[in-house]
């Protein structure tokens, strides 16, 4: 009975500190998610201070993405404030690291201009430059992490999705460029109303990382091919 009053009171005791480091931990979360959104915050008034003309034409809302080369950010039509959310149109504002070679970026632009808004690959609306900030504005494609639905594709959904992707990878590369950077997180898929999107990357006028491709292909295809036994092709 002493043995089981023991173990009673150890366990009233050890609560509070249970409490207690849950809250620190809930506190430290909250420190660190209000540290991140005032970093998000002051990058996008950095922005908007060295491109005043993206300030008057745009309202940039969040970061949604970041990259070696680039962020992106989220934009609607300053004209359109006083729209729901349905009813506006949005962006993705991808604004360019200054330290990008201008050669590179020259490149990527008319890529995008040249290849971009038909086939499932994502076409420029507009670029903003000013010194060495420059932004180029796409359609904002609405996806989910490719983790999140991946599991749940039959074999009729991968096949458009495939379908999808192999068409835009064809016309990309009817122009003589390759791709170099083919994986999911560049692959949009707005899944409600089945629209896809290849975002350009690392363009390159060559054939010689035409492997780096298909990689993330055949590694996908493989994976149904096992689970439904089928070839999605046929």
């Amino acid at each position: 009975m002493s043995r089981i009053r023991g173990i009673v009171q150890k366990d009233a005791l050890q609560a509070p500190k249970y409490k207690h480091n849950e809250s620190l931990k809930k506190k430290n979360e909250d420190q660190s998610a209000n540290s991140k959104d005032e970093i998000e915050k002051h990058q996008i008034n950095e922005l908007l201070h060295k491109l005043p003309r993206l300030d008057k034409i745009f309202e940039v809302h969040r970061k949604i993405g970041e990259g070696t080369f680039s962020s992106v950010y989220l934009g609607s039509l300053r004209q359109h404030a006083s729209l729901s959310n349905e009813e506006k149109r949005w962006f993705a504002i991808k604004h360019l690291v200054p330290t990008a070679h201008p050669a590179r970026i020259e490149h990527e632009l008319r890529c995008l201009q040249d290849i971009g808004g038909k086939e499932h690959v994502i076409g420029v609306e507009l670029c903003l430059r000013n010194l060495d900030t420059i932004v180029f504005i796409m359609p904002y494609i609405p996806h989910r992490k490719f983790s999140e639905y991946v599991g749940e594709m039959d074999a009729t959904e991968l096949r458009q999705y495939m379908r999808a992707l192999m068409v835009a990878l064809r016309h990309v590369h009817s122009f003589g460029v390759i791709h170099r950077d083919v994986k999911p997180s560049n692959f949009l898929y707005d899944r409600d109303n089945k629209r896809y999107a290849i975002n350009i990357t690392l363009p390159l006028y060559t054939t010689h990382f035409l492997h780096y491709n298909i990689i993330f292909i055949v590694c996908l295809y493989y994976y149904y091919y096992i689970k439904y036994g089928l070839k999605l092709f046929c």
